[in-house]
């Protein structure tokens, strides 16, 4: 006599899915974090026993079907084949979805139902009606969201260093990770709390407003058709002097600190003469003394334009005025024409202290 096999109960499992590693299946103040991002299967349950209610031992083939109707409707993506399958004392697993084989559209929110086709090497088979799948398969729905219209809603995280919500862009994409759209009326982004960025911030501090420091005064600044200023010594003595740009910048930025991370200094040396930078620095004052964000004693005497970087060996918070200081210097005899041409200065400002 045939068998004929039915399914008593029918368990559906979502494997542990993450919204870009932030969303997580599990309860509790201190959820173990996800080790990798997992893809789009779940896992699929399920106990078989034969028309006496026996369970069964076999090795099985089955397909799978999900379908947006109980009956009729229309079947979303295709079959879904696994053979060989070990049932064992009734129970048995499979990972369905893992190739996205029910399509793109798979979970969008609305409701599917998923079909079961099962023949065993024992000679038996059966075609089981459509199961409904309930709200745990949707857990894969955060992997694609589609238009929401979440009004009002609340998310909130009460205790634990993981972020509430992280969205990370992957791939190829050249796309926004977030639009927010408020042309109509209303704010954009209305934020309690500090804004950290992990993005460098650079600040282009114009050289037209350089100036001598020494008391000598003995320094000439010719502003550029190209944009830079020229720096000349009128007095045909050597030694060192010291020019300085006023630096005007945060020291918060939305909420988060700001500190100096670098200098960039583009510069030309317009003659072969005895001119040449002999460092630079940026620093702040501090009552009645100055305090150092970074400093660079390396000689720089380049004929063409060029351009050279300091990083801070620590990066400090800018708390108080600051300040860019050239340290030039004419080692020899000298004319007017003996110059340093400052092109550009640009300030590297960083919310990350290390």
């Amino acid at each position: 006599m045939k068998k004929s096999y039915q399914i008593l109960t029918m368990i559906v499992l979502i494997a542990l899915v993450m919204f870009n590693g932030s969303v997580f299946a599990q309860e509790g103040d201190n959820p173990e974090e996800p080790k990798a991002v997992l893809g789009s299967g779940f896992t699929y349950q399920g106990y078989l026993t034969d028309s006496s209610g026996s369970p069964v031992d076999d090795s099985c083939n089955m397909i799978f079907a999900l379908w947006d109707a109980a009956s009729d409707g229309t079947q979303l993506g295709s079959n879904e084949t696994k053979t060989g399958v070990q049932v064992a004392n009734g129970k048995f697993t499979v990972t369905l979805n893992n190739t996205a084989l029910f399509g793109p559209n798979a979970f969008d929110g609305n409701e599917r139902f998923l079909s079961v086709s099962i023949s065993c090497q024992g000679g038996a088979g059966a075609q089981f009606p459509r199961q409904k799948l309930n709200s745990t398969p949707y857990a894969l729905y955060a992997l694609n969201v589609a238009d929401h219209n979440h009004i009002a809603d609340t998310w909130v995280q009460s205790a634990g260093s993981q972020p509430l919500l992280t969205m990370e862009k992957t791939g190829t994409s050249t796309g926004y990770v977030m639009v927010i759209d408020s042309s109509l009326s209303g704010l954009g982004l209305d934020v309690t709390g500090n804004i950290h960025s992990s993005e460098d911030s650079k600040q282009y501090l114009s050289p037209f407003t350089a100036m001598e420091r020494n008391p000598a005064d003995d320094l000439t600044f010719n502003l550029r058709s190209h944009g830079g200023v020229s720096i000349a010594s009128t007095v045909n003595t050597t030694g060192e002097r010291l020019v300085v740009i006023p630096v005007s910048t945060f020291g918060l930025l939305l909420g988060s600190a700001v500190y100096v991370k670098g200098l960039q200094v583009c510069y030309e040396a317009d003659t072969t003469g005895p001119q040449f930078i002999d460092g630079v620095g940026v620093y702040k004052g501090d009552d009645t003394t100055y305090a150092t964000y970074l400093t660079d004693g390396t000689n720089r005497s380049s004929t063409t334009r060029s351009c050279f970087t300091v990083n801070a060996t620590t990066r400090l918070l800018i708390d108080n005025s600051s300040y860019v200081q050239l340290h030039l210097n004419w080692d020899n005899t000298h004319t007017a024409s003996d110059s340093i041409t400052i092109y550009s200065v640009m300030l590297i400002l960083s919310e990350e202290h290390s």
